[in-house]
């Protein structure tokens, strides 16, 4: 079982599409409707389409603004936004942030009332026969779990420590083995748990205020490779 990090924004926006098939989520939907405290300078203007795609203009909370080693939970995360500043408009360009997916986890909490990795084990995980796929846990006992290595200066070490908490949020939080990872792509090929609706914006490069398009779709890169459509996405 992997460490799977970025690769769990798949997770996250396939388990928001679900929700706003179910009416609980709309993707024009602004933070504040789902996060009233949230500051509405920002809240009123970020849609939920931003944080999926990245243009939300939010910052990236991992470019150096917190100490890896120590314990936020999601709420900490979320109130650590609440300071932060655009960088800017949103829909104007794409930058990546996971502070955005932190975002999108808090809202699944509020509209369900369930934290988000539950939901996604229930929605996604358990009806795809992911059946050891899971959230980190440095607690638990996790058969198979894969320790993670780090280069320095050409000589292999441990992977640098990273505090439980900042394991479980909604931007990189699973374990996940290759069986499991099979399955999803079985998931992917048959198209299931979404509508074809559904699927098509998962997979549509989005469209920023110019009118230009940039190459992410929800939690996809889709920038063809070698003439062909192409799906991918990376995690550390």
């Amino acid at each position: 079982r992997f460490r799977l990090g970025s690769i769990t924004k798949q997770f996250t926006a396939m388990l928001t599409l679900q929700l706003v098939e179910q009416g609980k989520i709309k993707l024009d939907g602004k933070i504040t409707d789902y996060l009233p405290d949230y500051r509405k300078d920002i809240g009123e203007k970020v849609t939920i389409h931003h944080l999926l795609t990245h243009t939300s203009g939010l910052p990236d909370y991992t470019d150096g603004m917190l100490d890896y080693r120590r314990a936020y939970a999601e709420s900490d995360l979320v109130k650590f936004a609440y300071g932060l500043t655009l960088e800017f408009a949103p829909g104007e360009r794409w930058k990546y942030s996971n502070t955005g997916y932190v975002m999108l986890g808090a809202l699944v909490r509020k509209v369900t009332g369930r934290f988000y990795g539950d939901v996604v084990r229930d929605g996604v995980f358990l009806p795809l026969d992911m059946g050891s796929a899971r959230i980190i846990s440095e607690v638990d006992i996790v058969p198979h779990r894969a320790a993670g290595y780090r280069l320095v200066d050409g000589v292999v070490k441990n992977q640098e420590w990273v505090s439980p908490e900042l394991n479980t949020t909604a931007d990189g939080s699973y374990y996940i083995s290759l069986r499991d990872m099979v399955a999803w792509d079985a998931g992917l090929r048959a198209g299931a748990l979404l509508d074809a609706a559904s699927w098509d914006q998962v997979f549509s490069p989005v469209r920023l205020n110019s009118g230009e398009t940039h190459p992410y779709g929800f939690g996809w890169s889709v920038e063809p490779l070698d003439g062909h459509r192409a799906q991918r996405h990376s995690g550390g």
